[in-house]
Parts: C-alpha cells; structure tokens; sequence
C-alpha cells in the first residue's frame, strides 16, 4: 500500500474563460473591458542545499542590465527600469551564474507583499517568517538541468538567516511547464485564484480545501482581495494601549513591560528601538518640553505587547492649520526607522491596517491630541503597500536615498571591482606611510560591551579627539541646526545604552600611535550600521578613510556581517560602493477628520495633475 504524500492533479483543460481570454488578446482588448485568469497559489518546501558548480547570488544594481539580456528583452531600458522599481520597493533578486560568470537565470522574491504589478490581481501578505517567490526564470538554453532547485535553494537558505521558513509562489493554470517543476521540488496547492472582469466589475473566486468565497470589486479598485491563506493579520485581535511618558519613574514600568519584546529576533528590533535608547532622546530633546507617548499594540490572545513604538507630540507652525504631530522616534544617525518595533509574526501591513481602523484612530486623537501620525525614514521592507484610492488619510513623500551595502552580491565586499581597486590604492600608500613612519598602519577593533567603564571612556576620547579634527565636526560647527555640546553628550549616553546591548563597534586607524581615522558602527546579527566614519585632515593623502572602511569590511564579513547601511543624506563616496540604493520615505496618517479633508483634497489634487 502507498503511504506517500498524494501529488496534486492539476487540471490544464482549457475553460471557457480561457477561451474567450485567447480571443480578447488577438482583438487587442483592454484588460477592463475583458480579463479572466485562474492561478494556484502553491507553497514550495526548504530544500536541501546540494553540491554544485554554479554561483547563486543575490543582485546588485550594475547587474540589471544582465537580467533584461537573459530575459531576451526587446528594449533593455525598460527592462531595467522595472527591475530598479522592484529593488526600490525592497524586493531581492537571486542570480545563477556558471563557471564563465554567464547569468543562466534569476528569481524574485519579497518578504512582505506583492508588488501588485501589471499580471497580479490578488493581494499575498507574508508574515514575519514567509516570503513570495516571483518572476522566476532561467534562459532556454540551461532549462532540463536542475538549476531551478538550485536556485530556490540557494534563495531559502540566503533568507533562513532572516528567519524565513515558508515559502509561496502563484502559477499560471495553463503553464504547464511551471507547474511540473514546482512538482518536481515537492510544491503542495494551497489555494485556486479565479478571477474575470468584464466591462469593469471583478469577480474573484478563492477556494481552499476548507473555505470558499467569492467577491465583487471594481477594475482596479483601491481594496483588492487577499488571498484565503496569505492575508493580513486580524486587527480585532489586538488592542490599543496609550501611555503618556512624564517622569523617570515613568521609564521602569516601559521597561518592564517591553523586556519580552526586546528580546524578540525581529529585524526591527535594531539598536535604535529599546526604550533604553529612546529614554535618552526624551532626557536630552523632550522633558519638560513637549509630550511623549507609548504606542502599544496588545495582542488579547496572548495577553502581551505585540508591537510598540515611542512618539513625540508638537506643533507644526510651518504647515496649514498647524497640525499636532506624533513622530514615531527617528534620532537614528540617518539611518533608517522601522513602522513600530514588532514582535512574532507581525508586518507593516498588519500595523498600518490595525491603526487604520476607525477605533484605533479615535483612541489616538482623543489620548494624544494629534492630528497626524508621521513615520520618518521608512525603508521599503518597512512601507505598506498603501491604498491606491485618492480619498485616503494616508500620504507617502521621498525622503532620502539610502546607500546599501549587500557583501553577498559581489562574493565578498573585498572582491568587487572597488574593494580590489581600494586595496590596490591602499598598496601604494602603505609603502608611503612606511617610507615616512617606518612602520605599517594598524586598524584596532574596540568592542565597548567588552571593555571596563576606564577602558570604553579611553577609546571613546580617542574617538572625540579624530572626530573633532574631522571635516564632519567641521561642517557641524557652521551649521546653525547643530549643538556640538550637546550631540557629543547625546552619543556618549547613546553609546552606553548600545555598549550595554553588545553592539556599539569602533574601529581606529593608526600609525606609530597616532590617530587618522575612525568608524563608528553598530553590529547586530547580519547587519552592520556604519554612523560615522572620517579622517584627520593633514593624514589626508595616505587615504586613512579608505583603510579604517576596508579593514572594517574584512573583519565583520569574518563575523557573519552580510548586510551594510552606509546611511546618510548625501551619497557623496558611498556611491562607489553601494549594490543597491532604495528610496527612505516619510509616511502620514491623518487622524482627525477635518484635517484628513483637507488632506484628502490637496492629494486628490496631486494625483489629478
């Protein structure tokens, strides 16, 4: 008797909607006027990693170009600029190259939504621990070989270190070809997506072995359907705690509560979240000078905090009507924020749907005062896909651009085309610095966590003496916008918060004993966040900047470090080593109702221009 799992049948005869779908391409169609698809949405197994003679890594921006030529495209612009968009809209693409570097194949992958481009018609939402596996190709000429295996394993493993455990795709009813293949890795059907549209009404049918259901929605509607298993968390499972924040006292109740969420493995649980950190903002910024409160989601099943972020209230004089707003916390060294610390399997999109709800939003108003939520610095794996109707109380503006660093997508960091360069600069000026010092420069690492408070405050002068001599100090004593006294003491208590969570990293370059570079960098698990990084000025020629960042490379690339926020406003240098460069954003809810008309109004508007 057979034991084995039941493969799963698909049925690939054509329906009646296929049918007509056929005749609507060759009559050129619009796809409001007639559409009809029918898709699986299927899960694919971790697969083992096997030996191989490939290389599978993740793409940088100087690779798109590859992917529109292994994609046969007509018009490789276009092709770029859609795999630019994807990047920036913080999806990954995994590569497979053979021994003579030639792309054989790509797929894509995003660990929060879909990116609900042109083909897509139903909304899949990932939790904490899932990713949606897309666009997924391999060039004819290396299909039949086992590369695709390869390739989604070398993908989940990549990801495992995120925690990423399940993973999901959606295929076409009629691509055979797809179909068998994800057969071959083991892929289980977990849902069937039915959807038409004719003369602009939707119908979407979605059937699972235990539910059915059916929807109506407009061509394009601002609310499309989720999918049956991969949906958004259910908002009436949490519930809204407000706390006002007035005095020390104040902070160990905080603490207490938030201890369970502090240890969560969540990405965004960073070294700028704790509430250890955030106390200092408030003692430095905030006391005695304006509100802050504890936004906190409750999770009523398990009876604790699920999500949580800390907000300051003040008055915008510079905007109409002068909005109250409530800034989540964003003192973070031009790094990037996260939409509320989260705990277990919550995303952004579980967040942004819990404060949209018309309770939660009157709960905030009515507690605070506010008139607007603003979330400053977002990255795209921490923006919501947000609703496309005009009348919405949520906005998004650009920020900035933030430089990242991935080590994988060139094998190492040491191995691109700039580290080799760097390295080869560095040559030159080492046998300089010898010729003048008759000694070699030395890089030294200080882990502040390790060291004794006499030790870490040594080092930490050492810092402040390079770091005033740097054209970075320079630039802050012109500017009106910066207190030197008080940035130095903020950083000095921010580093005893992060020196007490393990994080707080400096590196020092120096020759015969003296000073000529520095980096300060936060390291968390894979991630290495690089605050400040500059240079005595009259060591200039000797290209101390170049060193002190390549012998930072090498060293965390040795711990684990895969991934580099080089942060700041300005790209400056960091365009020569960045693979990949996506858009920080500043996100707004409007929460009371006069204001959001207007809002509404002003991006109506915007939208019709």
């Amino acid at each position: 008797m057979n034991t084995g799992p039941t493969e799963t049948v698909f049925p690939t005869n054509r329906s009646v909607g296929s049918r007509i779908m056929s005749i609507a391409r060759r009559l050129h169609l619009p796809p409001w006027l007639f559409d009809h698809s029918r898709t699986y949405l299927m899960e694919v197994p971790v697969l083992p990693s096997a030996v191989h003679d490939y290389t599978v890594r993740p793409a940088a921006l100087n690779d798109l170009p590859l992917l529109a030529v292994c994609r046969e495209m007509e018009d490789v612009d276009k092709g770029v600029s859609l795999f630019t968009e994807r990047i920036n809209s913080g999806a990954s693409c995994y590569l497979v190259f053979d021994k003579e570097e030639n792309l054989l194949g790509y797929a894509w992958v995003t660990e929060t939504q879909n990116l609900f481009e042109d083909d897509d018609r139903i909304a899949v939402s990932c939790s904490a621990d899932e990713a949606y596996i897309f666009d997924t190709f391999l060039h004819p000429g290396s299909r039949g070989k086992g590369l695709y295996r390869i390739l989604i394993s070398h993908l989940q493993h990549d990801l495992a270190v995120k925690n990423k455990k399940r993973f999901y795709v959606l295929v076409d009813h009629m691509n055979a070809v797809s179909i068998k293949a994800h057969q071959k890795l083991g892929a289980t059907t977990l849902e069937l997506i039915s959807y038409t549209c004719i003369a602009g009404i939707c119908h979407y049918t979605m059937k699972t072995p235990e539910k059915r259901r059916g929807y109506l929605r407009r061509f394009r509607s601002s609310r499309p359907c989720d999918s049956l298993s991969l949906h958004p968390q259910n908002p009436r499972r949490f519930e809204l705690a407000v706390t006002r924040i007035n005095a020390e006292s104040d902070w160990n109740r905080v603490k207490e509560r938030l201890e369970e969420c502090e240890k969560s493995d969540s990405d965004t649980n960073t070294p700028f979240s704790g509430p250890s950190v955030v106390q200092v903002w408030w003692e430095s910024d905030i006391k005695d000078k304006e509100d802050l409160f504890l936004l906190e989601m409750i999770d009523t099943e398990r009876s604790q905090t699920a999500a949580y972020g800390f907000f300051r209230l003040y008055e915008d004089r510079n905007r109409f009507a002068h909005p109250k707003k409530l800034s989540l916390f964003d003192d973070v060294y031009f790094m990037h924020t996260t939409m509320f610390t989260r705990c277990g399997n919550l995303q952004s999109h579980d967040v942004m749907r819990f404060l949209t709800s018309r309770h939660c939003m009157k709960v905030i108003q009515k507690e605070t005062g506010a008139d607007v939520m603003v979330f400053h610095r977002l990255s795209p794996q921490q923006l919501p896909t947000l609703s496309r109707g005009r009348l919405t109380r949520w906005d998004v503006k650009f920020e900035a651009d933030y430089p990242v660093l991935e080590g994988s997508a060139t094998g190492t960091p040491l191995q691109s085309d700039i580290g080799e360069h760097t390295l080869r600069d560095l040559k030159k000026q080492a046998k300089r610095l010898k010729n003048r010092f008759t000694t070699e420069r030395v890089t030294d690492r200080f882990e502040l966590g390790l060291m004794n408070e006499q030790d870490r405050e040594n080092v930490l002068q050492r810092f402040f003496t390079i770091f005033t001599s740097s054209w970075q100090h320079q630039w802050m004593e012109e500017s009106d916008c910066v207190d030197n006294e008080l940035y130095e003491k903020k950083l000095r208590e921010y580093t005893r918060r992060w020196a007490a969570d393990g994080s707080a990293v400096i590196y020092i370059t120096s020759v015969k004993e003296i000073d000529m570079s520095y980096l300060f960098t936060l390291q968390k698990g894979q991630y290495c966040w690089c605050l400040l990084i500059g240079y005595d000025p009259q060591y200039k020629t000797y290209s101390p900047g170049k060193a002190v960042l390549i012998d930072m490379l090498a060293d965390t690339w040795d711990n684990g470090i895969r991934e580099y926020y080089l942060g700041g406003n300005v790209v400056g240098w960091k365009n020569e080593w960045f693979t990949r460069c996506p858009p920080l954003h500043t996100m707004e809810l409007w929460l009371t109702s006069d204001k959001a008309f207007i809002h509404r109004m002003k991006l109506f508007v915007r939208k019709s221009h």
